[in-house]
Formats: C-alpha cells, sequence, structure tokens
C-alpha cells in the first residue's frame, strides 16, 4: 500500500481516515487479521500516519535500501488483530 497526500491537504486526516478505511474493508470482507508495512526513515509522515492507525513498531533495519545515493533505514510496523 502506499499513498500520497496532496500538499495542500497535508495534515488534514486524510490518509489516516484512509488508512482507517482499508483496515475495516480488509477486516470485514477479506477475513484479514493482521496488516504489515515498512516504512524508510525518511519518511515520518508515513509513520505517524501508522502510528496513528493503531500500528506498532516491531523492528527497525539500518541500511535498508540506498536511493540517489542516500542509505535508508527502515521500520517494520504491525497491527494485529485488527
Amino acid at each position: 500500500m502506499g499513498y500520497r497526500v496532496a500538499k495542500n491537504s497535508i495534515g488534514k486526516g486524510y490518509a489516516s481516515f484512509c488508512l482507517n478505511e482499508l483496515i475495516s474493508i480488509a477486516a470485514q470482507h477479506y477475513a484479514v487479521n493482521k496488516l504489515e508495512a515498512l516504512v524508510l526513515d525518511n519518511n515520518p509522515a508515513s509513520k505517524a500516519v501508522l502510528l496513528k492507525c493503531g500500528f506498532k513498531a516491531q523492528s527497525h533495519k539500518d541500511n535498508y535500501m540506498t536511493i540517489n545515493g542516500h542509505t535508508l533505514g527502515v521500520t517494520h510496523f504491525l497491527r494485529a488483530p485488527i
């Protein structure tokens, strides 16, 4: 899953609303009982959305990938049960 919010809509709760809707649909219609997410270190907004929606950080890995010459770590998040 990925999400992007228009600059003039940042901070208005749209990403959290959409993620909560996705969680609800996954649980009710597809019998999903857990969701996992990976977030790169350069994306604190996505980390905040996941935390707001009940995800918990499980682990962190340094040196996960290099983008444009910058090496980034990644945090693994889990929401279970949903």
